[in-house]
């Protein structure tokens, strides 16, 4: 601890590699002792805004007749979502692309190239640009592609598992951001297209638009969900606010050869 004249600045003496003033994840929110030379007091140490915990994807998918695809990928990670990634910059390749790879919802996935900026402020943010391919972007059948709307984000079907018995708590909020724009491919149409979704609800907020826009289509997707506690008999509505995530995140464009 640093005290200042207006404020305090709070060091990591473990790791050189922290950002100066961030206080990462592992001690965020918590107690520490401050020892001087009056005595010791017991004092908490800052934490962040959950809409400051930010992980965004801004996709452009260029997507052949036959379903397969290259991909472009700019993945932003901020503050808390930064913590997740902060070695990132110093794995090998092999292991940057595993898992950038074990992170994307789609079959046959080939990383090309990987490039990496970290920034290093008190409100860090790193930023992961990679291009991928794969034979299997789309699913074909007969005159009809099937594409996924986000295969960047996973659901959380896991949720509805058996009869809970407490209520729920989330500890650290965050906030997700994607962009994705797919190229149809010449020849195709639009057969179906996910409705707009825009819901609000004491457990976090979610919306989905998908537009065509000419030869593109454009999806965006916003999910926040802020850090609270939630009794059992809340449950059931939160359920239903995670389902409307799930079925957005889960939903397919239906593409068709034009007569």
């Amino acid at each position: 601890m640093v005290p200042l004249q207006r404020d305090t600045l709070w060091l990591e003496c473990t790791n050189p590699e922290n950002p100066l003033g961030f206080v990462h994840n592992d001690i965020s929110g918590h107690e520490a002792l401050v020892i001087s030379e009056d005595g010791g007091k017991i004092v908490r140490l800052p934490d962040y805004c959950d809409s400051l915990n930010i992980e965004s994807n801004i996709v452009n998918v260029s997507l052949t007749p036959e379903g397969s695809a290259r991909i472009d990928v700019k993945k932003s990670c901020f503050v808390k979502i930064y913590d997740d990634y902060a070695g990132f910059s110093k794995m090998k390749y092999s292991d940057q692309a595993e898992h950038l790879t074990d992170n994307i919802k789609i079959p046959n996935v080939v990383m090309e190239k990987i490039a990496v900026s970290e920034t290093k402020l008190p409100l860090p943010f790193i930023d992961i640009s990679y291009t991928w391919n794969t034979r299997q972007y789309g699913s074909k059948s007969g005159t009809r592609l099937f594409i996924p709307v986000n295969p960047y984000r996973s659901t959380y079907d896991y949720l509805n598992v058996g009869e809970r018995l407490h209520g729920v708590e989330i500890q650290s909020g965050y906030k997700d951001v994607d962009t994705i724009v797919i190229n149809i491919p010449a020849g195709f149409e639009i057969e179906s297209i996910p409705s707009a979704v825009d819901v609000k609800t004491p457990f976090g907020n979610f919306k989905s638009s998908c537009l065509r826009d000419g030869q593109i289509i454009k999806i965006a997707h916003s999910f926040y969900l802020p850090s609270g506690k939630y009794t059992l008999a809340q449950y059931s509505d939160f359920l239903k606010f995670i389902e409307v995530v799930n079925t957005a995140y889960k939903g397919k464009i239906v593409l068709k050869k034009s007569s």
